[in-house]
């Protein structure tokens, strides 16, 4: 009995001894950190509050010197010495009280820059270096001369003349007579590098401090430890009954036993997303590893500043329990974090890294009015599990129980495969957008571009999203895909004055994180109206008041919206007519055939018809040949998309007939 408790002891003393050593490890590269960030945001302030003082200085020489002597030197009118200097030496006092090394005014003639008016320093007085009227100044730097072309304008330079070495402000303005003249104002680099050394100086100080301070606290927590160890000796058999064995989280019935006093509860519980899969393919050890990794990820979320605490529940799925006033907002932006924290971290096993997806159902009792702790408690992790329940049946990744918005690959090694390829994938940004161009019959031009879906291989093949799309959704990566087409579309289309359609889902739009980044996206564009937004008919879109919404709210940022693939099935015109929508696209199964095909060509008719009444213009799809390109004219459509017309491709291609 001694002997183990010996080794206990041995063990325990070494735990602490690297418990310690890690703790002052991270303890000084955090003050590291520290100092870095103190210093750089300091450098920045001083660079910031130099500029204003030099901005300032400069441009108060206008309420000094009237502009129409600007023009006098222009026109070679000499003023007389006396104001000269008297105009100087206010420019001198100026700077004096701007703190600046120099304050001037430069006039251009003759392709050659001269200056107006200068302040002077105490050793400028000394040797008689006080008149500067229409004295050539011949360091001029081209950015100050290309100031002579552009009235009102500022910059910021480093240059250096026969005066010094300077940080300078210069801004351009308009005489009376409609001429250019600049002013500006100087200060030496050497006097800015003083006051960055003054501010390292003081970063260095805080972060030493810091340094000596601690090593008390951690003589002190070594002796605090020693006292710890009977009582860690004392709890292993009683904590092995609550902990689960393989990931070292205590079970939620520890949680139950426990005496509550959780005033506002919010419980996230989380389940994995593809643990079968996984462990038909990796096998039981590796499961455990999983389950294992999971915990630890949580853990670290939680040590970083989450304030909750994780739980195990059953076999495979893992609780957070809050006590704060979540509502839905900060309940999303938490799941949100704790799914990308899992997703960013995947597991190393052996030569694979193994892709985890989770999924998150939970619930807040902030609203609840229950004055019984436990059963306020009760209730909230059982809206949880129902909300958990619910987004594994409709394939979300997070649900709230208050804001529930109500190719099958058959083979575990399929799964796993694609799990992998859309991963790598999405990081190495290989989900790119193909063009295809979209024709105005009437004008005889292509107008805009639908924005495809591709993804790029490691042998370099081109996959459309037949290949891929629906087992995006079924590993819970779908919202990756559009968040790097919604990116990447946009990116493409800047300053490009073209207008540009993008694929959306009624799923995308639902999710909360998608339909954010969309809308964020949106507000952020240059200019809103070139984008459209196409909506699939078939998804029964008007089944949806957040869909409805999100129309509204994108219209009203200036989007388009079209609605694609329609009389692809059932097509509600009534319902369709309600809507503010741009355009329809009439969905190939119609069009293909639509030279030959009598029926195909009465029910396009009547689309068209349909949208001519409302305003609406229509998209014929598959355009595959001149013959259907000239039925679909004959018909009234507004414009054509199809091979016919160009294939997709990775620019923007033209077509002319």
């Amino acid at each position: 009995m001694e002997k183990a408790k010996k080794i206990i002891l041995e063990k325990f003393e070494k735990d602490k001894r690297k418990l310690l050593a890690y703790s002052l490890f991270l303890y000084v590269f955090f003050v590291l950190l520290f100092f870095i960030n103190e210093y750089t945001r300091s450098k920045e302030g001083i660079l910031k509050h130099v500029d204003s003082r030099l901005k300032g200085a400069s441009i108060s020489l206008n309420y000094i010197v009237p502009n129409y002597i600007q023009d006098l030197a222009r026109n070679d009118i000499r003023i007389t010495p006396e104001e000269e200097i008297k105009y100087n030496n206010l420019l001198s006092e100026l700077a004096v009280e701007h703190d600046v090394k120099y304050i001037y005014s430069f006039i251009k003639k003759d392709d050659k820059v001269y200056y107006t008016f200068a302040s002077h320093t105490e050793e400028d007085l000394k040797n008689n270096d006080i008149y500067s009227y229409l004295i050539e100044y011949k360091e001029a730097t081209p950015e100050l001369i290309a100031l002579f072309s552009e009235p009102n304008k500022e910059i910021f330079e480093v240059s250096q003349d026969d005066y010094g070495y300077f940080r300078s402000h210069l801004k351009s303005y308009v005489s009376d007579n409609g001429h250019i003249y600049v002013v500006g104002a100087d200060m030496e680099v050497k006097d800015i590098n003083k006051l960055y050394l003054k501010s390292f100086i003081k970063a260095f100080a805080i972060s030493l401090f810091l340094l000596i301070s601690v090593f008390p606290i951690f003589f002190f927590y070594k002796k605090i430890l020693n006292l710890e160890i009977i009582n860690n000796i004392n709890r292993k058999k009683l904590e092995k009954l609550e902990i689960d064995d393989v990931t070292g989280l205590p079970y939620i019935e520890k949680f139950w036993a426990e005496n509550q006093n959780i005033e506002y509860p919010s419980i996230f519980l989380i389940g994995i997303n593809n643990l079968k899969v996984l462990n038909d393919y990796y096998g039981d050890e590796t499961s455990d590893k999983i389950l294992k990794h999971i915990s630890d990820v949580l853990l670290n979320i939680q040590e970083m500043g989450l304030n909750g605490k994780v739980f195990k529940v059953g076999l495979d799925e893992y609780a957070i329990i809050f006590d704060d006033e979540k509502d839905k907002e900060d309940i999303y932006i938490t799941g949100e974090y704790i799914l990308e924290s899992i997703y960013n971290t995947p597991l190393i096993n052996k030569e694979d890294n193994i892709i985890i997806t989770l999924i998150i159902g939970a619930a807040t009792g902030k609203d609840l009015k229950e004055e019984d702790i436990n059963i306020k408690l009760k209730r909230v992790f059982l809206e949880a599990r129902m909300s958990l329940n619910y987004a594994y049946e409709k394939k979300l990744r997070i649900f709230v129980f208050d804001n529930l918005q109500l190719s099958d690959m058959s083979s575990a090694d399929d799964e796993i495969l694609w799990t992998n390829k859309i991963s790598e994938a999405i990081r190495n940004k290989k989900i790119i957008p193909y063009f295809q161009p979209i024709f105005n019959i009437k004008e005889n031009t292509i107008e805009k571009y639908e924005s495809l879906m591709r993804m790029i291989t490691t042998d370099e093949k081109v996959l459309t999203p037949y290949y891929f799309l629906s087992m995006s959704q079924k590993i819970g990566l779908y919202f990756k895909l559009t968040g790097s087409m919604i990116y990447s579309t946009f990116d493409f289309f800047v300053n490009k004055n073209i207008e540009f359609s993008i694929n959306i889902s009624a799923s995308d739009i639902l999710d909360e994180t998608t339909r954010k980044l969309i809308l964020n996206n949106v507000k952020n564009f240059y200019n809103p109206k070139y984008i459209v937004f196409e909506i699939l008919e078939s998804e029964g879109i008007n089944n949806f008041s957040e869909v409805i919404s999100f129309i509204k709210t994108v219209k009203e940022l200036g989007c388009k919206i079209a609605i694609d693939d329609f009389g692809s099935g059932y097509s509600n015109f009534e319902r369709l007519s309600k809507l503010e929508i741009d355009y329809v696209k009439i969905d190939g199964s119609l069009i293909k055939n639509i030279d030959k095909d009598k029926n195909s060509q009465i029910l396009v008719q009547m689309i068209v018809g349909f949208a001519k009444e409302l305003g609406i213009k229509t998209i014929a799809e598959f355009v595959h040949s001149e013959d259907v390109f000239n039925k679909v004219k004959e018909l009234g459509v507004d414009y054509a998309q199809g091979y016919y017309i160009g294939e997709p491709k990775p620019y923007l291609i033209d077509f002319k007939l």
